[in-house]
């Protein structure tokens, strides 16, 4: 038998929300609780059960055109995220802000990721294996400096994003699949591709990869994931 913990207290009001909490209770600890908000009005995220705490980590429906005022930053390396030119570094910057922003549960449009470029590895590392369909993914063992920004409303919440992220860093092997998921997906399921649907038995039918060269049309998805440049190792996150 294995104990498990919960948030069994009412989450505190979110003032703007289209309907009540009562059904974030129980949320099992780490869980989150999805909230919807009033027209003219997008949450800041999700209701958490704080998984150390048992206490919910709160939220906000904030007007759609909010100006916010603060910011949190946290700088980090991350080995073998493969970028062949400045426009692919872009695409995997937006989808590493947007693994890292499901995996906190809090909104998308806060995050922002920067890739700084890595020093030109030495030519042996240069020169190594390439994936088919990744044209110029390399695999080299590089590590990128990544900057993550955080939009938030106020000192509070900004202690709120702080506090996520803190536990994040703390199960770096779950961000680290997250991240490497998330660019994998992006990298795959091209913006109108079939990549991006459904066939009947529930998989794509097929994958699109976009590795920096010329796109690559796989037979299917899980193919296309499979031989994606992130997908092997969890790309390593060294704080």
């Amino acid at each position: 038998a294995q104990c498990k913990r919960y948030c069994l207290e009412a989450p505190p009001e979110v003032s703007g929300a289209s309907e009540g909490l009562a059904h974030c209770m129980p949320t099992e600890a780490g869980g989150f609780c999805r909230i919807d908000c009033q027209a003219g009005y997008v949450e800041s995220g999700d209701l958490m059960c704080d998984i150390e705490q048992q206490k919910w980590s709160p939220v906000a429906c904030e007007p759609a055109d909010y100006n916010h005022a603060f910011k949190v930053t946290q700088s980090f390396d991350v080995k073998g995220l493969h970028c062949s030119s400045s426009s692919a570094a872009q695409t995997v910057a937006e989808a590493l802000a947007s693994a890292v922003a499901r995996y906190v549960g809090l909104a998308q449009h806060l995050f922002r990721a920067e890739i700084q470029a890595a020093p030109e590895p030495p030519q042996a590392e240069a020169e190594g294996t390439q994936i088919s369909g990744f044209s110029n993914a390399v695999l080299a063992p590089t590590i990128s400096s990544v900057i993550l920004s955080v939009k938030c409303a106020s000192e509070e919440s900004c202690a709120v994003v702080r506090r996520r992220l803190g536990i994040a860093s703390r199960g770096l092997v779950g961000l680290a699949a997250a991240i490497a998921r998330r660019i994998c997906e992006v990298r795959c399921l091209a913006p109108g591709s079939a990549g991006a649907g459904a066939g009947a038995s529930g998989e794509a039918s097929l994958g699109v990869a976009s590795g920096g060269g010329d796109s690559v049309v796989f037979a299917s998805l899980a193919a296309c994931m499979a031989r994606c440049p992130e997908a092997g190792g969890r790309p390593p996150l060294l704080y």
